[in-house]
């Protein structure tokens, strides 16, 4: 009898590991996925494969690979863009199979086909996501660069900021939130937003870019060629 309570005790205790290191490769991955760096769909989805084989039925940890793969997706060789695809739509499945409710699937099926061209429906579909996650940050942040894309600038600012506020560790709204008020014409603010978030992500490539683009495109290029002249704090993908 005391075998079978060690035996026992010692499988709860594995099992509480597994799920520790399971939400942990979770944490990492929707991480990388929020902070959008080149390389994040592929970081994510190696975490995530370790997360699913330590616990096959998380719902969550489905519907972040296929996000993942719709990451993956974007920067794919055209060969290869097929195959991430399909692989994003099979995981989506599995997660939404497991939890009809699951966010991260939702919005990855929400864009993991393009939707240039046909707006209206990319948007239809992103709303119908967020209907169901309403804090969707994933979502939220495709949304955004929807309305961008076709000129609501005031719209895509709106959502943007409720991204920051949702995140506030993510880059992605903050660059964002630095050309959008360039966009809407107030350059003071604009500059002070991404003063503000080149120190906490000198290294991302977005960050970076939006600082350029301030510089280059507001009469300041010797400020721009300083700071390219700054090789220490380029970006890696911009050497």
């Amino acid at each position: 009898m005391l075998g079978a309570f060690a035996v026992a005790g010692g499988l709860v205790a594995w099992q509480g590991r597994g799920r520790g290191a399971a939400r942990a490769s979770l944490d990492t991955a929707r991480r990388a996925l929020n902070d959008g760096f080149p390389d994040s769909g592929t970081v994510a989805a190696s975490a995530l494969e370790d997360a699913i084989r330590l616990a096959p039925r998380d719902a969550e940890a489905w519907g972040l690979l296929a996000f993942a793969y719709r990451d993956i997706a974007e920067g794919a060789s055209p060969q290869d863009v097929s195959q991430a695809i399909h692989a994003g739509e099979a995981a989506a499945r599995r997660a939404l199979d497991l939890d009809p409710r699951q966010g991260d699937a939702l919005a990855a099926l929400a864009t993991l086909r393009p939707y240039f061209g046909d707006y209206a429906a990319g948007e239809d579909r992103l709303l119908k996501a967020l209907s169901v996650d309403p804090g969707n940050f994933l979502a939220i942040t495709q949304l955004v660069g929807l309305y961008q894309g076709v000129g609501r600038v005031t719209l895509s600012e709106r959502w943007n900021e409720r991204a920051a506020r949702i995140d506030p560790y993510s880059p992605v709204p903050q660059y964002r939130r630095a050309l959008k008020l360039w966009g809407l014409r107030q350059l003071d603010a604009a500059d002070q937003a991404i003063e503000r978030a080149m120190p906490l992500w000198p290294r991302h490539p977005s960050v970076w870019n939006a600082r350029m683009m301030l510089f280059a495109f507001t009469g300041r290029p010797a400020a721009g060629l300083a700071l390219l002249d700054e090789e220490r704090s380029r970006p890696a993908s911009l050497k």
